[in-house]
């Protein structure tokens, strides 16, 4: 019977993370066709940080995937320590673009499609944190979603 659960659980885990690498592949190409958008306008000198945040949600996506296939609960737990800075840099971005939009009416097409790049490449590492809970749920039939997290490390829709 208890063979029977796990072999449940194992491929209810698997279509989820499916789905969310189908979300993820979606995600990707809207950044794409924002990249393509930014380069036909002049570019805005901000300090943004995107070179960061993609590193750290690629580093994150491959642990992920290999907590799944090597059944690693604690490498699955790391991955969520590194959600915050994503959602850290997401905010900072955002409050850069903003201020920039105030300041200069002319750039907010261009600080839009930067700051809906942030937002996707954002909800890239949150779908990567979730296959990370559902990976520690998988190995140690523990719920780790939804627990109570510091004001200072939620996800930011787009407003900190």
């Amino acid at each position: 019977m208890g063979g029977m659960v796990e072999e449940a659980t194992r491929n209810a885990t698997v279509a989820l993370t499916q789905r969310r690498a189908d979300l993820a592949r979606r995600v990707i190409e809207s950044v794409a066709e924002r990249a393509i958008d930014l380069s036909a306008r002049d570019p805005l000198v901000l300090p943004l940080r995107f070179e960061r945040m993609t590193e750290i949600v690629r580093a994150m996506l491959h642990d992920a995937l290999d907590a799944l296939v090597h059944r690693k609960a604690q490498l699955a737990r790391r991955v969520l320590e590194q959600d915050p800075e994503i959602n850290e840099i997401h905010k900072e971005h955002f409050g850069l673009l903003q201020d920039t939009m105030k300041a200069s009416p002319d750039s907010v097409e261009a600080a839009v499609d930067l700051l809906s790049a942030s937002r996707q490449i954002e909800r890239i590492g949150d779908q990567t944190k979730n296959i990370a809970e559902d990976v520690v749920f998988l190995i140690e039939g523990q719920v780790i979603r939804h627990q109570r997290t510091p004001p200072a490390a939620r996800s930011a829709w787009g407003a900190p």
